[in-house]
């Protein structure tokens, strides 16, 4: 008699014990969606939206040949860029939108960045088809915000596209940085970086590309921890080859 007491004694124990974990589970659940609702992801959808749909037919077209120094784009437009910067950058600083496309360049900055957008509505850097595009920044940067730590930066919202190849080197810390949201839609991207490869700070998207991460840091990665509309990062393409120290994602 004892001894089945003992039995349904256990019983009721691991009956209690599963109920406990379920109510754990579902209060932990509860705790980590409070607040949202389906708000968030129409959020996120507008966010991709505003960052892509855009007319660049309607910009004014340059082309630009590089010749080894420095250039510093002020208006908003399309601009063509071939040649090559020995020890300089491309500077954006407009309140306006801005297209780089990159056929065949090769930046170096012992420095600082190869490409910093210091202010723009939006930026968007596309590789030609067929093209190879090189940036390699400084081991340290001098002359610049503290923030300011990729081989391509901007405190913007940016976006990757093309077909074209664009290899980034990053020696300081980090290889592609948005301080908004980087949506990233083609084009190939062999990525060596210090510290972390691609980081947008308040949403990262992947639509499609291929890409080679050696990272010291975190391969793919947001950081916005403070918004529960941002700090997500969707991938829904592309391949992907990660080596990283930390995080590969």
């Amino acid at each position: 008699m004892d001894s089945d007491k003992m039995k349904n004694k256990k019983v009721l124990l691991i009956i209690g014990g599963i109920i406990v974990v379920l109510l754990l589970a579902l209060g932990g659940y509860f705790y980590l969606n409070k607040g949202k609702d389906s708000s968030s992801s129409t959020t996120r959808a507008n966010i991709k939206s505003q960052i892509s749909d855009i007319d660049w037919a309607s910009y004014d077209s340059n082309e630009i040949t590089l010749d080894g120094k420095s250039v510093k784009i002020t208006e908003a437009g399309t601009y063509t860029l071939t040649g090559e910067i020995s020890d300089g950058l491309i500077e954006i600083n407009t309140d306006g939108k801005v297209k780089l496309i990159l056929n065949g360049v090769t930046i170096t900055n012992s420095k600082g960045p190869t490409i910093n957008v210091v202010n723009a509505d939006t930026v968007e850097i596309e590789t030609v088809k067929g093209t190879t595009n090189t940036l390699t920044d400084g081991s340290s940067y001098t002359g610049y915000d503290e923030d300011v730590n990729a081989c391509i930066f901007s405190k913007d919202d940016l976006i990757l596209s093309g077909e074209g190849t664009l290899n980034v080197t990053a020696n300081y810390e980090d290889g592609i940085v948005s301080k908004d949201d980087l949506k990233i839609t083609g084009g190939t991207y062999i990525i060596n970086a210090k510290d972390e490869a691609i980081r947008g700070k308040d949403s990262l998207e992947i639509t499609g590309g291929e890409f080679t991460i050696t990272a010291k840091g975190d391969a793919l990665k947001s950081t916005n921890d403070t918004d529960t509309d941002k700090g997500f990062i969707l991938i829904s393409g592309g391949t992907f080859n990660i080596e990283a120290t930390n995080d590969g994602i």
